[in-house]
């Protein structure tokens, strides 16, 4: 986060400020001790922007593509945003055996609050969460888990999920069915996956996400074919959705 740019938001107005590169601070990562720049000299010009104690402050990133990658804000989670959307617009004039909810979560970071009021306004028969994990190619190893440009995880591990395995063997069936790219991924971290299928009795729950490198932070970066291929992978497992085939899912791990 050091020497990053930052838009901090106030009663009134956005202010534009960067987080103070000192070198003891960077050096010894200490973000309790992080300070913005506001390009002011003292704390009355502080107050004459309208900046009080307990503003909050985001980081300020701007979207780009360098070849078929897309760098953007925590596009690492924020895809899932986008490909919700498309999602409904290509399922707009399908005649499903269901009802379909989509929507966007906050707060996943600290203990899946969006997900929790999501998931119990709805109380689902199945979940499908979008959603990114961390890339693990920076050092150009063939066997990393996690590499841009691979395809859509297949995710069988995370520290919050017991996966449905049913319903992971039903993502790479509809994947070798459909020539889309795949790859099996395993992580530390969790979603909001983590809570939606403890629901209840038990909510059968898949992930559908991507890597990227950078995650959380202003510049995280996504291959554009790793999304298509998430967005073609959710699709056709939607579509091929019905009422007995949810039942089953929800019976493959009792």
């Amino acid at each position: 986060m050091y020497g990053s740019r930052v838009r901090v938001k106030t009663r009134t107005d956005e202010v534009h400020g960067i987080i103070v590169a000192d070198e003891e601070g960077a050096a010894k990562a200490l973000g309790k001790n992080m300070k913005i720049d506001l390009g002011v000299n003292d704390s009355k010009e502080v107050a004459k922007l309208g900046v009080m104690v307990g503003d909050s402050a985001v980081l300020d990133g701007s979207f780009m593509t360098l070849g078929n990658r897309a760098i953007a804000k925590a596009i690492d989670a924020r895809f899932g945003c986008a490909l919700a959307i498309e999602i409904l617009e290509a399922l707009k004039d399908e005649c499903l055996d269901f009802d379909l909810y989509v929507g966007a979560s906050v707060m996943e970071e600290v203990g899946q609050r969006g997900g929790t009021t999501a998931t119990g306004l709805i109380q689902p028969d199945l979940g499908i969460v979008l959603d990114g994990g961390a890339a693990n190619d920076y050092a150009g190893k063939s066997n990393a888990v996690g590499q841009l440009g691979k395809g859509v995880l297949v995710r069988y591990y995370d520290k919050g999920m017991m996966p449905n395995r049913a319903l992971l063997d039903e993502l790479v069936s509809v994947c070798e069915s459909n020539q889309i790219d795949y790859q099996h991924y395993y992580s530390m971290s969790l979603t909001d996956a983590a809570w939606i299928h403890k629901l209840f009795a038990g909510c059968p729950t898949l992930h559908v996400g991507i890597c990227a490198r950078n995650p959380h932070t202003a510049n995280a970066e996504i291959d554009l074919h790793d999304y298509e291929c998430a967005k073609r992978s959710a699709l056709e497992v939607l579509k091929g959705l019905n009422a007995s085939k949810i039942d089953a899912f929800k019976e493959a791990n009792r």
